[in-house]
């Protein structure tokens, strides 16, 4: 508990998913290098999903790194732009039926350096299995997709940007070959072709128009969680919502559940009331046209912040250190988290009596580290299309 207390924690803002930073750079993929250097069956059952990848990037340059004897059977699938040959299982290896010793394994990842390879956008090795995946070391790539291991650390220092668990073979739940490549595409296509928009937005009503504040810009504050480990002291909703109005005059739309209607109550009695509605209780379905009109959201880790980000709303969201922010943070194009990765990170404690940290990863984060996020999201607000206005 005292080595604990006396660690420092690492402030943490901006997006640390790799979806969420996808969306937020505008990530263009233009180069692809798929790596599979496996036998005719692994070849013959890869074919949906390397198909799949042409569908999904129809522009894209792939090249395609196979055994010398995939080769002609590469050509005849007429998708790749490039095709290099490249021997990792011999015929001596198989033959003998001896596991391949670590330091040739290596040196014929290696070899893959050989090739003269350039720089790709992507590289996926489409293997399942781990011999040939040290050979994305050996590639200049943005992202390297591929299988992991379920240690926490990978062997050869080889962290993948995109993975799937590896299944391992004492496993009594088995996908087949065909389905695991499938589902590693699947996930790099997910990822990374963009979305004109998400089917979220069939939740908004467009036949509906005006708002809670005819004419006036505002703001969606929603200063409550379910767990009281994920809620930032209320003193310093109220700060920022202070600084934020002062700058850009906005009114403020302030919601929760029907249960957290007093404690939202507590909030709007820091500012006028011509300024600031409560409107904690609002029904579900009335929810996503209200967030979905406003120029600013700010939450914690909570349901209402991850529909904010889906919409495409300029989102803050106080992120507590219950759950990992790489998989839970909200999603979207216009979103910034304001975290402090404490040493006790991630707990998975919802119960305020189970955290024996005083929530100190909440009341590390001071207004000052919000406020610069929201100074980031709102740096072109002037010109931001009135929302309220375009409905």
């Amino acid at each position: 508990m005292a080595e604990i207390a006396r660690t420092a924690s690492v402030p943490v803002t901006g997006n640390v998913a790799l979806p969420a930073r996808v969306l937020t750079e505008n990530v263009i993929i233009g180069r692809i290098l798929v790596i599979k250097l496996d036998h005719i069956g692994d070849f013959f059952v890869s074919v949906e999903a390397l198909c799949r990848l042409r569908e999904a990037w129809p522009q894209a340059h792939i090249t395609l790194i196979c055994d010398p004897v995939n080769y002609d059977l590469a050509q005849a699938l007429g998708i790749f732009d490039e095709i290099l040959k490249y021997r990792f299982f011999d015929e001596r290896f198989e033959k003998k039926n001896k596991s391949m010793r670590k330091g040739e394994r290596d040196l014929r990842c290696a070899g893959i350096a050989e090739l003269g390879l350039g720089s790709y956008d992507i590289a996926i090795d489409l293997r399942h299995d781990f011999d040939t995946r040290a050979c994305l070391t050996y590639v200049n790539a943005r992202f390297r997709v591929g299988y992991a291991k379920a240690e926490h650390r990978p062997p050869g220092g080889l962290v993948l940007d995109l993975a799937l668990a590896e299944i391992p073979p004492n496993c009594p739940e088995q996908l087949h070959a065909e389905t695991r490549m499938n589902m590693l595409v699947a996930l790099a296509i997910d990822t990374f072709v963009p979305r004109p928009t998400r089917q979220i937005v069939r939740l908004v009503d467009d036949t509906r128009v005006g708002g809670p504040f005819e004419g006036r810009r505002y703001m969606v504050i929603a200063p409550c969680a379910r767990s009281a480990n994920r809620t930032w002291p209320l003193e310093n909703f109220i700060a920022l919502a202070k600084r934020i109005v002062a700058s850009h005059n906005f009114a403020i739309v302030a919601i929760g559940s029907a249960v957290e209607r007093e404690q939202v109550a507590l909030f709007c009695e820091a500012f006028p009331s011509e300024a600031c509605v409560n409107l904690a209780g609002v029904p579900l379905p009335d929810l996503p046209n209200l967030v979905s009109g406003a120029s600013l959201f700010i939450g914690n880790d909570t349901g209402s912040t991850h529909l904010a980000a889906l919409l495409g709303v300029p989102t803050l969201c106080v992120y507590g250190g219950v759950s990992d922010p790489r998989v839970w943070q909200p999603l979207g194009g216009d979103v910034t988290i304001v975290h402090s990765k404490t040493p006790c990170s991630y707990c998975h404690i919802n119960i305020e009596e189970d955290c024996q940290h005083n929530q100190r990863c909440m009341s590390e984060i001071d207004v000052d580290r919000a406020i610069a996020q929201v100074s980031h999201l709102l740096g072109d607000v002037d010109t931001r299309e009135d929302k309220n206005h375009s409905r």
